[in-house]
């Protein structure tokens, strides 16, 4: 009696994927959609298969988590379980998220409140739901104590993106709750096909590499395998481009290299310093206001500063 009932409803839900939602369809991706309308049908499914329904929901919700990169700023902890009988606790934390881990510093007598002011990254791929936080006291002898743990859901975080330091209640072994640990999150999603577009604003103090007058300064910029060049701007330390270039790029490209040169006529053209700008900024937000990059020498050394922004548009 119930499979011509699932019949029915998957029909509608698989033509309007969000008719029962009361938001656009746009403000949503596609594949979200449909996990939604599978998500009820599955719903039905369950009062006549009640022992399956939760692992295949499962499957539904691990195929629609994004992949990218989770930075976790692990600041201090406050008001922990001291396990010391004399002295002071010696806390460390392993970090884990899916099957990779990472592990703190250990603070020496940092006892109920240490302070680690770490920063971990996580590649993760589709799936990956939770940050697990566990602490520890070291010992020198014996195996380490453990002081307490905390489980951070990371669904609102793949949402907004960034999630400001602050504190979770950790849990002692013994279900109890003491203290807090400070956490801060970041999530940069992996790209994997857009445009990305260059905007080459301007530059100031650039290198004088001219014995008489002034330098000539142009930009090659680097995106992967795509090499583009400015036009030159002659007899200025100071030139203002007003140019755009735009790139494929895919989740191989992280970064973007410009190599600044003065113009010679008469010899090759003088090295006036590089600059890396990072991508990862507009790959989470879309776009990157105008932003001053200082100009790097062959040691270092900063030669000038460059004015860029950025856009990306995902393809995927």
């Amino acid at each position: 009696m119930c499979f011509p009932i699932f019949s029915h409803r998957w029909q509608l839900l698989k033509f309007s994927p969000v008719s029962s939602l009361s938001i656009s369809r746009k403000s949503i991706p596609v594949k979200v959609c449909y996990a939604f309308s599978f998500a009820a049908y599955i719903s039905e499914v369950s009062r006549c298969f009640p022992c399956c329904w939760c692992l295949v929901f499962s499957l539904i919700l691990i195929s629609t988590m994004p992949e990218g990169t989770v930075e976790v700023e692990l600041i201090k902890a406050h008001d922990l379980k001291d396990v010391e009988f004399f002295g002071k606790s010696d806390p460390y934390a392993t970090l884990t998220i899916g099957g990779i881990k990472h592990r703190s510093k250990t603070i020496q007598d940092g006892g109920k409140s240490p302070v680690w002011n770490e920063n971990f990254l996580f590649e993760i791929p589709h799936g990956p739901q939770e940050l697990a936080i566990h602490i520890f006291d070291q010992e020198k002898h014996g195996s380490d104590e453990a002081m307490g743990s905390v489980s951070i859901p990371l669904i609102e975080l793949f949402a907004v993106k960034q999630i400001a330091p602050c504190g979770y209640k950790v849990q002692k072994p013994n279900g109890k709750f003491e203290g807090e640990v400070e956490v801060g999150l970041k999530f940069f999603p992996k790209v994997h096909h857009g445009v990305l577009e260059v905007h080459l604003i301007e530059a100031h103090g650039l290198l004088d590499s001219d014995t008489f007058g002034k330098s000539d300064p142009y930009a090659v910029v680097w995106c992967h395998k795509e090499i583009l060049k400015s036009r030159v701007i002659e007899k200025t330390v100071n030139p203002v481009w007003d140019e755009f270039f735009r790139f494929n790029v895919n989740s191989d490209v992280n970064e973007v290299l410009i190599k600044l040169f003065d113009k010679d006529d008469l010899r090759s053209d003088d090295p006036l310093g590089n600059v890396v700008v990072p991508l990862h900024l507009v790959f989470t937000d879309g776009e990157v206001p105008p932003t001053k990059y200082k100009v790097l020498g062959p040691k270092g050394q900063p030669q000038g500063e460059v004015s860029i922004a950025l856009k990306f548009s995902s393809m995927d």
